[in-house]
């Protein structure tokens, strides 16, 4: 008796041609997320590869590590849910639900409500948004709070101060006071929060 399905590889080698256009945009490496998101959505592209100066006829790998799939979602989950409105016409919201089964001939994984006993799912809460520091120093001059940058912190009033991570994440630092609280809350009106 055979345990296994007989399998059989076969290894061929052939030119194929690839139907897509290349399409160089000359813009500084250092451009902030906002000004990337407004040149991407005038290009709309379906796929977007983006390389770091590559030599002519330099090889890449550009396969896709993901699946994307497409779900339906039943409309009393969509009408259970608290959407935000972030701006550019887009809303989000947080969705706990289930992943059904894709049945046979369907385009679409169903999205399923969670049973009626199961125990609501805390999460925290989201920052939506990019804050620029110096659109956030004009905010605090705006508020009376003196703001002022040092090799790429804005120091705001006597003690707190904002800088920006590589990973563009803002942090606030500074001793806890009134001043402090005031920035903060300054600082998180810039986002939506969801």
């Amino acid at each position: 008796m055979v345990k296994e399905a007989p399998t059989k590889i076969v290894e061929l080698k052939a030119h194929v041609v690839v139907r897509c256009a290349v399409l160089y945009v000359e813009y500084e490496g250092r451009s902030d997320g906002r000004s990337v998101k407004t040149l991407l959505s005038h290009i709309s592209p379906r796929q977007l590869v983006s390389v770091h100066g590559p030599e002519a006829l330099q090889e890449i790998d550009c396969s896709s590590g993901c699946a994307a799939y497409n779900v339906k979602f039943p409309e009393e989950l969509v009408n259970s849910a608290n959407f935000t409105n972030v701006g550019e016409g887009y809303s989000v919201a947080w969705l706990d639900s289930m992943v059904g089964s894709m049945t046979k001939g369907s385009r679409y994984v169903p999205l399923l409500p969670l049973p009626a006993d199961a125990p609501p799912r805390p999460h925290q809460a989201a920052l939506v948004g990019s804050v620029k520091l110096n659109d956030f120093k004009q905010k605090l001059a705006a508020a009376g709070i003196e703001a002022e940058f040092s090799t790429g912190v804005l120091l705001c009033g006597d003690s707190v101060s904002v800088r920006k991570e590589a990973s563009g994440q803002l942090v606030l630092e500074g001793a806890l006071s009134e001043d402090y609280y005031t920035i903060r809350k300054l600082l998180y009106d810039q986002y939506y929060i969801v």
